[in-house]
């Protein structure tokens, strides 16, 4: 073989040799920034997933919440109704099926007033749990009734303290105040038969509710 023969045989294996190890080493760092990258998504995936979990915690504690919320809202929602349909159902017994009070003017319209007092007890102390139509009607309602409230008190403080013994005092007021009283009656109840038209209206629509599953319940 000639010099330049050998040369030539030299130049290739050497071309050869350093080609296969560039490769080799380009394929080991490449395998080093995969093995690199691997890790790096593994890790954001790790954290995206912790985040997940947190986040799935915090969404369940509150539904959890609501649901508890829900639940509270609705068993007080149910029992003011409860004691408003009540109410009603004796203002109209004793409307429709007692005799006494046609017999007795002064006894109906001593009865009928504390029939509306207590609803507007009632009304007022639940305020949070009634529907918003039901507010609208008790609104109208108090409107009247709030003139004739500020009269019995000025009819009242007339009279307050003629008398020698407290218990003359206080039937002396009470009688100085039966004007405003029978007024009340006179003029708002049709009013106040409006609320009780609304009580049972919206009994009907909290018993539907109640009928369905709670995850399809809407809080009024």
């Amino acid at each position: 073989m000639t010099v330049g023969g050998v040369v030539i045989a030299l130049s290739g294996f050497l071309s050869k040799f350093l080609s296969t190890r560039f490769i080799e080493g380009y394929k080991s760092k490449s395998l080093k920034e995969l093995e690199k990258l691997k890790k790096e998504y593994q890790r954001e995936l790790r954290d995206l997933d912790d985040k997940f979990q947190l986040n799935l915690l915090k969404v369940e504690n509150q539904l959890q919440i609501s649901k508890s919320t829900y639940e509270l809202l609705f068993d007080n929602k149910v029992n003011t109704y409860r004691s408003l349909s009540a109410l009603r159902l004796k203002y109209l017994r004793y409307k429709h099926e007692n005799a006494m009070h046609e017999e007795d003017p002064v006894d109906a319209i001593e009865t009928f007033y504390q029939y509306f007092v207590q609803c507007k007890v009632l009304l007022e102390d639940n305020a949070l749990y009634i529907s918003p139509e039901l507010s609208v009607r008790y609104d109208k309602w108090m409107v009247k009734a709030s003139k004739c409230f500020k009269q019995a008190s000025i009819d009242g403080l007339e009279v307050h303290g003629l008398a020698y013994t407290e218990h003359e005092n206080d039937m002396n007021v009470h009688d100085a105040q039966f004007p405003a009283r029978n007024a009340l009656v006179n003029d708002t109840q049709d009013l106040m038969e409006s609320i009780f038209e609304q009580i049972n209206t919206d009994l009907d629509i909290i018993r539907s509710v109640s009928n369905r599953p709670l995850e399809n319940r809407k809080c009024s």
